[in-house]
């Protein structure tokens, strides 16, 4: 069966209890029933049909607007109810046979789409209105509790309603509003009574006049002949005038394109001069700075130079009495060098006596202890008798002290060994030291040649550290300067972006602005620029070019209409300002077939520019040629229905409209873009040049930080050397102290060696005389030739005592003279 119109689909999204899309389709065409639990949604989805259908919703407040919203933790900020109806029949007075319509809904505003266009809420109302949905009768949704109030209605009240129902009181209030029609209609009747009363009377007087008319136009036709004829002959007089006017205008005008062209000659000639004012200004700048560096640095050498001439003057006094000092102590080293060789020769000489002197003490010293040692067997001797009773007693004694002299010789023999081991060990030390103190001038000299060598590294370092001192106070003044140059370039290029942008409104210049500031903050890919900043062309060609563009210079290019719709809802908003976007997916241009002659090309070939963007210059310049003359623009413009344009900007459309005059060069768009692009490049080459100064200027002190380090290293294996010096001199010192010590010892210790040798032979003198009285008889008196030996043995050693002090006198003033 065929029905009539009905809902076909519900969509619902971020309203009431529905927070993401919801669907409901699938709908009987003649009765649904919603069933569910209570608060599945039943009441809002019926709520959401009202919402949308009934004019109980029209108007809303924010509040209102938000209560509506779904409400939870996400934050919803906006959703919409859309009803699909079947729309076969055609109660809806549109083409298509289903009707969608959708009220979304936000914070701020509320709005209707019909089949996805945006539409009013006023001409929802008149659609739903011609489908049926009548505002006066609003029973075509039954609301919950509805049935059971009108059950409870009294006849009366039930009466109204059903009128209400049934359409009556449309009726009722359009009869109420005929009566007052009619009403109004009699009143109008009479005041157009009145006015047909007054046009009679009008028409009565107008007659008289007419009469009155003619007569006044015969008189008139008379006065005009009389007229033409005075106005003929006034006018041949007027175009005699005329002519000669307008061979002095063409004088004019062939002396005011002389001017103009004096005029455009003197303006290029100021360009240049400007630029020759810029360059001696910058270079002016530089020369400033580089004096306020040198006289800077020369102040700084000044310092240096007083600094270094009282250093210099320091250096020269103590240079002097370093000198002075020097002089006396090379005085005094002569002297006591002399005297040194004298003393060393007088040493020569006392030697050997000292030595025969020493030598004589010493025998004398023996041979006065061996005459005691035997004077002293010859009085044991004779005292025997009375210290022992027989020869055994005697005997025992004897080999008892032979035990005891025994052990003494072997304890002196050790010790005496011990001695010789010790002299030896000395001697051996000596000897070493001696070669030490040998090598001393070899290791002495190659400390001098060590230090020779630290002091050219030393100042092969310094050298080199002043020279990239140096080098970095240039790079300091080179950055300085390209800091001068790149503020200036920086200023040409804001005051002639400044210039460009104050050519056109303010809104289109926020706009561009607020494009390129998104686009870098979203990093957007397919924003592009406008026109004029993709495009380059002759300076000869600019009038006519910006004449051609139409306004289309600061339209802006991006890849798809998705990006320009989306960079206007971001312009939106922000509220910063208005853009026309060019679309290059939306530009579907058919290049045209252009007649080619020598004096007339399409514009477009005129101009550079990528080829990805040829579909936008196709789309602002692809209909217009550019011709030598305006008479041949004309002609062509007529036979190929194309746009042709002068290169002095004279225009004729294709519609015949001819455009033109006098376009001042200063103000053009395009010159302002050609001197942006020339600042730009010349600020982007000078912070080019910045940072490779900046780099070399890091290089450079990275250098001296190396340089004063190894300088700071070397001094330290400097000062290491020179204690290592200090340390071998001192050493040195020590060494000669050391052998002089160990001479000193050995001499002692030769001199103990040679006592403990006399005392070892007298002991074993003793011994052997010992044994010699064993066994022999006890006496009590020695014999004759016995007291005669121990007389003569006193008598020797009062002689070899005498003798001994001589020698000891003798040896004593030798040893003194050796000292001294």
């Amino acid at each position: 069966a065929n029905y009539s119109m009905r809902i076909k689909k519900i969509l619902l999204s971020g309203f009431k209890s529905y927070k993401s899309q919801e669907k409901f389709d699938d709908f009987h065409p003649c009765t649904n029933v919603l069933v569910g639990k209570n608060g599945s949604g039943k009441s809002n989805l019926i709520f959401a049909i009202r919402f949308l259908l009934s004019n109980e919703f029209k108007s809303l407040r924010s509040e209102e607007r938000k209560a509506l919203l779904h409400q939870g933790k996400d934050g919803i900020i906006s959703g919409f109810v859309e009803i699909h109806f079947d729309n076969t029949d055609k109660r809806f007075p549109v083409e298509s046979t289903e009707v969608r319509l959708r009220r979304s809904i936000g914070v701020s505003k509320a709005e209707y789409y019909l089949n996805g266009k945006h539409i009013s809420a006023d001409d929802v109302m008149n659609l739903l209105e011609s489908a049926g949905f009548s505002r006066s009768n609003p029973y075509y949704i039954v609301q919950q509790g509805k049935v059971q109030a009108l059950s409870k209605m009294k006849p009366t009240e039930r009466l109204e309603l059903l009128k209400e129902v049934a359409g009556t009181r449309v009726y009722d209030e359009r009869r109420e509003e005929s009566v007052h029609i009619m009403e109004d209609t009699s009143g109008k009747r009479e005041k157009i009574d009145e006015v047909l009363t007054f046009l009679d009377e009008r028409l009565e007087e107008l007659e008289k006049e007419k009469e009155e008319l003619k007569d006044y136009q015969e008189q008139d036709r008379n006065r005009r002949l009389l007229e033409y004829t005075i106005y003929t002959k006034e006018a041949a007089d007027v175009n005699k005038k005329l002519d000669e006017l307008e061979d002095d205008h063409m004088n004019d005008i062939r002396e005011m394109e002389q001017l103009h062209k004096q005029a455009s000659e003197l303006y290029d000639e100021l360009k240049a001069s400007d630029r020759e004012l810029k360059i001696v200004t910058t270079e002016l700048d530089k020369l400033t700075k580089r004096k306020s560096f040198l006289q800077a640095e020369g102040a700084e050498y000044d310092k240096i130079k007083a600094r270094m001439d009282l250093q210099l003057q320091g250096s020269k006094a103590t240079l002097s009495n370093d000198s002075k000092k020097r002089s006396t102590y090379l005085d005094e080293l002569a002297v006591l060098k002399k005297e040194i060789i004298k003393a060393q020769k007088a040493i020569e000489k006392i030697q050997p006596d000292f030595a025969k002197a020493q030598q004589e003490e010493q025998d004398i010293q023996e041979k006065i202890l061996d005459y005691e040692r035997r004077a002293q067997e010859l009085i044991s001797k004779q005292g025997r008798a009375a210290q022992f009773s027989n020869v055994q007693e005697r005997d025992a004694w004897i080999v008892k002290e032979l035990k005891s002299l025994e052990a003494t010789i072997k304890s002196k023999q050790k010790h005496n060994e011990s001695l010789k081991a010790e002299i030896a060990d000395l001697e051996e030390r000596t000897k070493s030291e001696r070669q030490a103190l040998n090598n001393h001038a070899a290791i002495s000299e190659k400390h001098k040649q060590d230090r020779e060598s630290f002091n050219e590294e030393f100042n092969t370092l310094k050298a080199k550290r002043n020279q990239a001192s140096d080098r970095r106070k240039d790079l300091w003044r080179q950055e300085a300067e390209i800091e001068t140059e790149i503020s200036r370039h920086r200023e040409e290029l804001s005051k002639a972006q400044r210039q460009l942008y104050g050519t056109i409104s303010r809104e289109v210049a926020s706009g561009i602005e607020a494009v390129k500031r998104i686009k870098k903050e979203h990093d957007l890919k397919g924003v592009y620029a406008p026109v004029i900043e993709l495009f380059t062309c002759t300076d000869k060609e600019m009038t006519a070019v910006e004449v051609a563009s139409k306004g289309s210079l600061f339209n802006f290019v991006v890849d798809t209409d998705a990006t320009a719709s989306k960079l206007l809802e971001m312009l939106n908003k922000e509220k910063a300002g208005r853009v026309t976007f060019m679309p290059l997916n939306k530009l579907a241009i058919k290049e045209p077939t252009y007649p080619r002659t020598e004096t007339t090309l399409p514009i477009i070939d005129r101009l550079k520019f990528k080829s990805m963007f040829r579909k936008a210059f196709l789309h602002i310049f692809g209909r217009t040629l550019l011709c030598s003359s305006i008479e041949e623009a004309a002609g062509i413009a007529k036979a190929h229905n194309l746009d042709c344009i002068t290169i002095e900007g004279d225009q004729i459309n294709r519609k015949g409209a001819l455009t033109g005059g006098y376009h001042d060069s200063k103000k053009s768009r395009l010159a302002l873009m050609s001197s942006i692009r020339e600042s730009t490049k010349s600020l982007v080459e000078a912070e080019k040049k910045s940072e490779e100064i900046k780099s070399d200027a890091s290089a450079t002190d990275a250098l001296i930080t190396r340089l004063v380090g190894e300088i700071q290293e070397l001094e330290k294996a400097k000062a290491k050397a020179r204690d290592a010096y200090e340390s071998f001199q001192t050493e040195s010192i020590h060494a000669h102290k050391r052998i002089l010590q160990m001479d000193s010892a050995r001499i002692q210790k030769k001199d103990l060696l040679t006592g403990l040798e006399m005392d070892i032979r007298q002991l074993q003198e003793t011994v052997r005389s010992l044994n010699a009285e064993k066994g022999t008889k006890l006496v009590s008196k020695l014999d004759a030739s016995e007291e005669k030996k121990l007389m003569d043995l006193n008598t020797d050693l009062n002689t070899l005592r005498k003798d001994l002090a001589g020698i000891t006198n003798r040896r004593a003033d030798l040893q003194s003279k050796k000292k001294s």
